[in-house]
C-alpha cells in the first residue's frame, strides 16, 4: 500500500509539474484511475491479496505518464485515449469484483466446513463438558469442611474416585483433538489452494487487461470495434413463409381425352375402367346373360 501511495504521488506530481502539456481531460483521467484503483480494493470484506492487481496498477500509471510525456497519445488520439482507459477501468472493475467473489467462496467455504466439523463433535464436547463439571462438583464439596483433616480426606476420596473419569477425558480429549487437527489441515489445505487459484487466475486477467490497454494506446486493439463486430456477427433467425392455406379444387392438365391405362385417375374420376363388366370377356359376358 505505501509503495501505491509513492504511485499516487508520482503521478499527482507529475500532474502537477506538466500544465503545459496535459489537458484537463487527461488529468482527470489521471484522477479517475486513481480512484477505479482505492475504489476496487475496498469491494472485498475479507484480506484479500491485492499486491498483483497494485502492481499492474503501477506498471499502467508509469505507462500513461510515459505516454502522455512522450506524446504517443497523439498517434491515436486523445479521443481514442479515453476510450482505451474507459474500457480498462471498467474492466479492472470487472476483474477486481470477480476476484473478491472467487475468494470470498473460498474463505466461506472454509468457515463452512469447520463449523460442520464443530457441530461433528458436539455430543463429544457435551459429555466431556458433564465428565469435568461433576469432577469440580465433587471437589467443591470439601470447601464447605473446616476441619483440616475433613477437608483433605474429602479431598482425598474425591480424587481417588474420579481418576478414572480424568483419565478418560485426559484420554478422549486427545484423541478429538488429534482428530480435529487433521480435519481443520486439510480444511485449510483446501482453502489455499482455492485462493491461490482465484490468485492466479486474477493475476492472467490483469496481465491480459493490460495488454489489450497497451494494444488499444498503440491502436493496434479496439474495443469499441470488438463489440461492433461481436454485434455483427449476431445471427437472426428468419421465420420460414407458409402459403395461406385454400379452399379451392386443385387445378387438373388438360389432357387429349384418351382413356389410356397409363393415366394416373382416381377410380370416381374413370367409370367405364373400373366398372366389373368392362374387365371380362366377351364370352363371360354371355355367359351370364
Amino acid at each position: 500500500v505505501n509503495q501505491t501511495g509513492a504511485e499516487y504521488c508520482f503521478i499527482i506530481t507529475f500532474v502537477q509539474n506538466s500544465n503545459n502539456s496535459l489537458n484537463m481531460s487527461a488529468k482527470l483521467l489521471l484522477f479517475a484511475l486513481a480512484i477505479s484503483v482505492v475504489s476496487s480494493c475496498c469491494l472485498a470484506y475479507s484480506q484479500l491479496d491485492f499486491q498483483p492487481m497494485l502492481e499492474e496498477h503501477n506498471r499502467v500509471f508509469r505507462q500513461l505518464a510515459f505516454t502522455m510525456n512522450t506524446n504517443r497519445a497523439v498517434m491515436v488520439g486523445y479521443e481514442q485515449s479515453n476510450i482505451c482507459f474507459d474500457w480498462y477501468m471498467g474492466d479492472q472493475t470487472a476483474i477486481s469484483t470477480t476476484y473478491n467473489n472467487e475468494y470470498n467462496a473460498c474463505v466461506n467455504a472454509s468457515i463452512a466446513a469447520k463449523q460442520a466439523l464443530s457441530e461433528q463433535s458436539a455430543l463429544d464436547r457435551s459429555e466431556l463438558l458433564d465428565a469435568g463439571n461433576s469432577i469440580c462438583s465433587a471437589l467443591s464439596d470439601c470447601e464447605s469442611r473446616e476441619d483440616s483433616l475433613q477437608f483433605f480426606q474429602c479431598y482425598y476420596n474425591a480424587s481417588s474416585d474420579n481418576t478414572g473419569v480424568l483419565f478418560n477425558i485426559s484420554t478422549k480429549a486427545e484423541r478429538i483433538s488429534n482428530n480435529l487437527t487433521i480435519l481443520y489441515k486439510a480444511v485449510e489445505d483446501t482453502e489455499l489452494f482455492c485462493t491461490n487459484e482465484a490468485r492466479t487466475k486474477n493475476i492472467l486477467s490483469l496481465t491480459e487487461s493490460t495488454n489489450k490497454l497497451n494494444s488499444c494506446l498503440h491502436g493496434e486493439w479496439n474495443p469499441v470495434s470488438t463489440t461492433e463486430a461481436t454485434t455483427a456477427t449476431t445471427t437472426t433467425t428468419v421465420e420460414p413463409t407458409t402459403a395461406a392455406p385454400t379452399t379451392a379444387a386443385p387445378e387438373t392438365p388438360d389432357g387429349d381425352g384418351s382413356d389410356s391405362d397409363d393415366a394416373q385417375r382416381a377410380p370416381e374420376e374413370d367409370i367405364f375402367r373400373y366398372q366389373p363388366r368392362t374387365r371380362m370377356n366377351k364370352w363371360n359376358i354371355m355367359r351370364r346373360l
